[in-house]
């Protein structure tokens, strides 16, 4: 994630920043030091 954002800061920063990124076919969410992606159920491919 920090890189798709181009994020240079301290990993601690991050952390307490980003809790959630939302994209157009649903969200990418921080689970601990994971990150997992909940696909939108209306969305269409």
């Amino acid at each position: 994630m920090r890189e798709l954002i181009a994020w240079d800061g301290p990993d601690d920063e991050f952390n307490s920043t980003f809790k959630h990124f939302q994209v157009c076919a649903g969200e990418w969410y921080r689970e601990g030091l994971e990150w997992r992606f909940y696909k939108d159920a209306e969305w269409e491919y």
